[in-house]
This record gives C-alpha cells, structure tokens and sequence, in this order.
C-alpha cells in the first residue's frame, strides 16, 4: 500500500510538472508578444487554463478571427504540439447582451461557432481533432458579473484548458 501511494504521488508531482511547464511556455507567449491585458494563463488542478478576451481573436458580434488571432493560435498551436498527452478543450462564453443576426439568433450559436472557428484553425496547424473539442457556453458562466463594459469585455472570451489524457 505504501509504494502505491508514493507511485500514485509520483504521478500527481510529474502532471504537476507538466502543467506548470504549459504554464511557463504560455506566460512566454503572452510576454514575447506583449499580451497580458488580453491572455491570462492559470493552474487549476492538473488542468492548465489559457483566457483569451474575445475581441483580440475575433471582430465585435461575428465569428471571423481577427487579423491578430493568427499569431496568438499559432502559439497556443506549438504549445498544443509539445504537449501531445494533453486534450484541448476550446470554450466559447459571451456577455449577457442579447445578440439576434440572421447568422447568430443568439450568444450561445455566436459562442459555440467561435469555439469551433478556433478548433477548425488549430485542426490546420496540426493538431489531431481527437485531441480537441470546442463547446459554446453563451453566458452561462461569466467571470464577472456583467453589470459594466469592462466585465462584459472580461466575459467575452476564448478559453483553452489543456488536461492531462486518462489512459484506458
């Protein structure tokens, strides 16, 4: 009993060391292209969690990347790339103002499309779909409440949590 749980130990610090390695690989992204007002990364768990605000990856109300998103992927694309044993979920979430286009009846279809734009890039730059999924939220889970411009802004964002793959 005692080796298993120095083994099951072992294991949790190496996951550990991985997400903290992620981690670091993401702050240098985030500093070399002088991004910290628009990426935050965070540690929860063996789970690495990277926020991007929604308006440097994509134009106000629609689904098309922003010039500037192309670099910002690229990286989160390399990252992906040297941690193979980890999925990436992509999430979509969107403020709580109502939005009615004819391509967009609502943030969850604005949310769930930009989650997957996201996915269908990293899918181009190489990275294996059964490692990625992309899920929309709306605005089922704000960061902030959405009660001034600047939290709606904050909840108006790409989220990337990289996780360890169970095995089996």
């Amino acid at each position: 009993k005692d080796a298993a749980t120095k083994k099951k130990i072992a294991l949790e610090d190496i996951i550990g060391l991985k997400s903290k390695d992620i981690y670091r690989d993401v702050q240098h992204f985030v500093q070399k292209q002088r991004l910290s007002d628009h990426i935050v990364a965070s540690i929860e768990g063996s789970k690495v969690i990277i926020r991007i605000t929604g308006k440097i990856l994509f134009p106000s109300g629609l689904a098309d990347l922003s010039p500037k998103a192309g670099p910002i992927l690229d990286d989160i694309a390399a990252i992906a790339k040297r941690y193979p044993e980890h999925h990436v979920r992509i999430e979509g979430h969107s403020d709580n103002i109502p939005i009615s286009t004819e391509q967009f009846p609502s943030n969850w279809e604005l949310s769930a499309v930009r989650a997957t734009t996201v996915l269908r890039y990293l899918i181009g730059r190489g990275i294996n779909p059964h490692r990625l999924t992309a899920t929309g939220y709306g605005a089922l889970f704000p960061l902030l409440p959405n009660t001034t411009d600047t939290n709606r802004a904050r909840n108006r964002r790409v989220e990337f949590v990289l996780e360890k793959k169970e095995k089996g």
